[in-house]
């Protein structure tokens, strides 16, 4: 935490790679939350969002979409034999289940990191108060 604090106070904004699979996040997925309070952004492997590090991960990256403490997508798709570069198909998926809106802000997100610009602020929330829309199955007889 001290590392981030020194980081901010000198105008340098922290970028957290793929937190999906950071197993301290994983354990306690308010922890981001309290990273991004502190001026963190975060870039989501696009291959998680898919399921390619299995449901568990998937999961943790639809949750932290849903919370708005994703920014943007990034393919990790470096020195790994057999990663699949799978951008358009993230941004397929984010545009059908969250909207085109959330879509674009993940790309003028890159954007604005690549260009040195601020990212704009949007309400994000702890992963832990999501209201989580399950699906009800129903048997029929």
């Amino acid at each position: 935490m001290d590392s981030i604090f020194d980081l901010t106070t000198r105008g340098i904004t922290p970028v957290i790679a793929h937190p999906e699979r950071n197993h301290g996040i994983q354990e306690d997925p308010d922890k981001l939350y309290d990273f991004v309070k502190m001026g963190c952004l975060t870039q989501l492997t696009s291959s998680s969002y898919l399921g390619v590090f299995g449901k568990k991960v998937q999961t943790l990256t639809e949750e932290i979409i849903k919370a708005n403490l994703g920014f943007v997508f990034s393919s990790d798709a470096h020195n790994f034999k057999g990663r699949r570069y799978l951008m358009r198909e993230a941004f397929e998926k984010l545009a059908n289940e969250e909207g085109t809106r959330k879509a674009e802000l993940f790309n003028y997100n890159a954007k604005n990191i690549i260009n040195g610009d601020d990212v704009d602020d949007i309400d994000f929330q702890k992963i832990s108060q999501l209201v989580v829309k399950k699906k009800r199955r129903f048997w029929i007889f």
